[in-house]
Formats: C-alpha cells, structure tokens, sequence
C-alpha cells in the first residue's frame, strides 16, 4: 500500500511535509496484466475456432474442442522454448513487447483455470472441474527458473521416469488422478511406440455439472436436424423445457444460456447459437468475434424460452491434427521437436499434439473427461419465443469469466443419441438456403409468431402436399390410435388421416399434414386464417385451458400450428378415445 510520511521540516504546510514514498506493489502492472488476459484471449478464441473450422475451407462434419485443456499444454509447450521471436509470433505480438514481465503474467493467465480448479482445490466440498498438468521426459536436465514458472504458473507435476517408459509413468499417474475415470492416453500403441516417446506435455480435465433446471424426460422426443450438407435426420433425441434464460442476438445468430447448479462459485452454463432462421451454410459466418459478443451480452436480456436442445453424446472422439490445425492458424512454420530446448535435446524427433474428448449432455445435466497432450516421439514412425438447436450450430459450457470448458460445431449427426428404427439415417433434402442464400432479419429470435421451420415431418417430401385424401379405411385410424398409445413405437408419427377423420372431416381448414411426437402435435396449413381457425377449435377442445401451449408459426407463406406439452396431451386422449 502507497504511504505518506513527513518530511524533516516541522513548520512546512500539510501538503509541503508530505511525499510520495517507494511503493510495495509488485513491479507487474495492471496494465500489463490486462494485456496478459487480452492477448491470452484472442490466442485461444482464434485457435479454437481454427480447429472447429467454422469457416474457410468447406467442411461439413461436427467438431469438438475443449480450449479450457488445451490452453496449459500450449503454455508449456511456450515455456519449453528459448525462441523469443517463434513465440512472439505463435502469440501474435511483436517480439520487442514481448518482455519478461509481460510472459510471465501470460503464462499466469494460460494457467490460471486449471490451477484455480485442480483436483483436490476444495478438499471434501463438490466441485465441478477437476484439472491437472503434468509433464513427462527423459531428460534429466535442471533450469530452475523454468521449473519454477511450471509450478507456480501450471501447477505442473514434472513425473520421474529415469529408465521407465514414459507412456506408462504418464498413464499411472493420470489413472490414479482421475480414480481410474481415465485410464489410457496412449491407446492403440505397440510397445516399440511407447518406447520411442521421448517427453509427453500433458493436461487432463474432468467436468460434472447438473442442471439447475432439469429437462423433463416426459418431454424428450424424436424431432428434425437440418444437417450442413442440406439433408435431413428425422429421428435425433431432442429435449424440450420451457424456462426463463437468458438471451442475446445480432442480425443473424441468437444465443442462449442455460445454467447449471452453481459448486463453489463455479459459474457454469451451456451457451447454445444457433442462426435465427433455419440455416444448413449460415453457421460458416459464425466468427471469434461473433461468439465473444453474443457470450459477452448474454447477462442483458432475460426472457421466457421455449428451449429444444439435442442430446448430445462423444465417445472418445480425438483430434490427432491439432498442431497442424495451430500452426496453419499461426501463419507459421510447424512448431518442431528440437523448438521445445527447455525440455531437452530432442533433435531427429517428431511433434504432435492430442486431444481426446468423452461427453454427454441430457436431461440431467452435463459430464465429460478430455485428455490433451503434446507428445515428442523419436522418428521412424410465440409470446414466449422458441430456441430449437435443430440445424448447424454452436454450443460451449462457458464458467462465469468465459472460460470455456467446451465448444461444439454441430454440423450432422455424429454427436447426436437416435431412437432405434428405420429413420436413423440422413434424408437427402436440400434446404433452401444450399439454392439460393436468403436475406436474413434481425431481431427474429424475439419476435412473437412470423418465425421458425417448419421442421417436423416425417416425411419432408409431403410437406404443404396435396389435401390428406377423405377416404381413409378404419383400420388405417386403428393403427394410428394404437401408435400414438405406444410410447415404444411413437417417435414420429404422421397423424394426417386421424386429424382429418376426428378433427376436420369437412375439410373446411385445408390442412395440409399433420405429424406428431410424445410431446407435440403439428399441424399444417396454407394460410393464417386457417391457422387460426384451427387454434380456435383447439381451444374449444381443451376447454379454453393450456391456451399458452398452442401457437401459430408463418414461414414463406406457410403456416403450422404446434400444440405442446399437456395441451398435447388432452388432445391426445381425445384423438385416441372410442369416441374419436
């Protein structure tokens, strides 16, 4: 703390008789420690984005990232090496501004979330990331100050191998740290392999987070993803809640958050982006920048959502391309084996970097185990709007100071859980925007009813068809009572005839299909005067009650009308009675 004293004088003024004295702060100035966290920032931001490869090249397939792991191994990996000028371009500043003060507070940010959040950091109390460094190699050289900084900066356990292999001190050590949870980095290696692994730079991070809000299992359906590539899966386990989030939006992408229970202060939430309107090609717009404004702007808007998200399931899915990914991004030659000096010596060797990624997102909540490591190996070898995630899109599990633990380019269904039956496969429908690329409107995430896709056929290419056919057999009705009485069987379900039959027998509404999920009936029609007509008869049938579950939605002219959740289920027993 700055002090005052007097000076030798002791007839001066009060403002003559005081001074300014040395201060005890550290020599590190805020100035540089915000430029630290700026620099650390769009580092990562831009190295994430580059291997989820949103944009640039074509490329349809979903991807997984856990920046939050891979950011401490990449501060090693920059405090493994003597070449100032190498890292000052991998960290994208000149090398003149690269001083000591200002790597030192870099490499304190780069390892500031897995230090705040290593295992064992809250004794017996529930915590909900577990992180740990580690750092593996044969050489047995000593730099203090390079030690030091991966303590105090990491957190980093270096492992004693002295004549053992590597690969297996390296997969004890994150065996017993996890209790087993993970228990291999090096799988698929032979024994030749393991041996020729010379120093291995590791992370391993661990998530569990429960929802504060569960999504009830009632309301999980069969609903339609628009995969990038213009076709569509018809079968993919949504989940459907309606709550009060919080929300943000530019003139093409709306975001929402949904929080999970809060452990220690950890902060956590899913962010979901999705565009506005449904779009196969409109998430190759989606930029770092783009993501840090809608995450940034989340906190300023609160309303009531309609929430459909995908479950979402990865099994092992690992990325043995990152260091190509990283260094085509840095616009630089690739980082080698013999760059990493404070290591050792390691000419003749080869360089990778891993990332290994296990996660589930359902009901429940949210869990995962990710695995990163950098490896040198010798060489010689409504009124209440919709948010529905049901085209590409972005998710990330982002803590209180957006961190990010997760990040997800959905772009088909690699990541997705299905319900068994013929449907599991994609249907070839190009939607409308792979033809022609369609203006865009802002402001549409909030927008009361003109909105949204028409999405839940069973059959896309029946879509606004020619009126359902009046002579329908009984035993045609009987099968579909009897389906949509089979929760086993009712995934998605096309109920034109029996709407016809027990709802509109004249024909006066023009309804064109009608399709229904355990927790959804949509119908469809040709215009908004009969959109309405159906919502008023609907309303006679429920008793004038659950109005807030029947809405009216308009695309290009189209109009369908949802009927959710228990209004759904009256309508339901209704269809389904003898009486129908």
């Amino acid at each position: 703390m700055d002090s005052f004293t007097h000076s030798t004088g002791t007839t001066r003024s009060l403002s003559q008789t005081m001074q300014w004295q040395p201060s005890n702060i550290p020599a590190t100035s805020f100035e540089i420690t915000s430029q630290a966290s700026k620099i650390v920032k769009k580092l990562m931001n831009k190295l994430s984005l580059a291997i989820l490869c949103t944009q640039g090249e074509k490329d349809d397939k979903s991807k997984v990232v856990s920046s939050v792991s891979l950011t401490p191994v990449v501060g090693m990996i920059l405090l493994s090496m003597d070449d100032k000028a190498r890292k000052a371009l991998i960290l994208g500043i000149p090398e003149e501004s690269l001083t000591d003060e200002l790597e030192t507070e870099i490499h304190k940010k780069l390892g500031e979330f897995s230090k705040d959040h290593s295992y064992g950091n809250h004794g017996d109390e529930d915590q909900a990331v577990f992180c740990a460094n580690f750092i593996a190699t044969r050489d047995a050289t000593r730099n203090e100050q390079f030690e030091q900084n991966l303590s105090e900066c990491y957190q980093t356990k270096k492992l004693e191998c002295h004549d053992s292999c590597i690969g297996k001190v390296t997969e004890d050590f994150i065996n017993e740290k996890t209790n087993g949870r993970i228990k291999k980095l090096f799988e698929g290696y032979s024994k030749t392999q393991l041996d020729k692994i010379s120093a291995v730079i590791g992370n391993v991070m661990e998530f569990l987070c429960s929802w504060e809000h569960t999504f009830p299992l009632k309301n999980t359906c069969a609903r339609s993803f628009l995969c990038a590539d213009g076709t569509r899966i018809d079968n993919v386990k949504m989940m459907r809640m309606t709550e009060v989030c919080h929300y943000s939006f530019n003139n093409i992408f709306g975001a929402i958050a949904k929080n999970f229970r809060s452990a220690n202060g950890e902060e956590l939430k899913l962010v979901a982006i999705t565009p506005q309107k449904e779009s196969a090609t409109a998430i190759n717009r989606l930029d770092s920048g783009t993501i840090d404004y809608l995450i940034d702007g989340l906190n300023r808007n609160k309303a009531k959502f309609h929430i459909t998200l995908p479950k979402i399931k990865i099994e092992n899915s690992c990325d043995s391309q990152l260091l190509e990914k990283i260094c085509k991004e840095f616009g630089t030659d690739v980082i080698r084996a013999e760059d990493l000096s404070r290591l050792g010596n390691f000419w003749n060797h080869d360089f990778k970097v891993f990332q290994k990624i296990t996660t589930t997102i359902d009901e429940e909540g949210a869990r995962g185990k990710v695995a990163t490591k950098a490896e040198i190996t010798e060489r010689g070898l409504s009124k209440i709007p919709s948010f529905g995630f049901v085209c590409p899109g972005y998710m990330a599990i982002v803590d209180k100071k957006g961190n990010r633990l997760l990040e997800l380019i959905v772009k088909d269904g690699d990541f997705f859980e299905f319900y068994p039956g013929e449907e599991n496969s994609a249907k070839t429908l190009k939607s409308n925007d792979m033809k022609a690329d369609k203006s865009l409107k802002p402001n549409d995430l909030i927008a009361d009813s003109k909105r949204t896709s028409m999405e839940n056929s069973t059959d896309h290419t029946k879509r606004f068809a020619s009126k359902i056919d009046v002579k329908t057999t009984e035993k045609t009705i009987q099968s579909i009572k009897d389906k949509l009485n089979d929760d086993k069987y009712f995934l998605s379900l096309d109920v034109s005839a029996l709407i016809h039959h027990s709802f509109d027998p004249n024909g006066e509404f023009n309804i064109k299909s009608a399709d229904a999920t355990k927790s959804e009936l949509s119908i469809k029609t040709d215009s908004k005067e009969n959109a309405i007509k159906i919502k008023e008869k609907i309303i006679e049938w429920l008793n004038y009650k659950n109005q807030c579950f029947i809405e009216i939605w308009e695309d290009s002219n189209r109009f369908k009308v949802d009927i959710s959740f228990s209004a759904w289920d009256t309508i339901r027993e209704k269809l389904t009675s003898k009486q129908s």
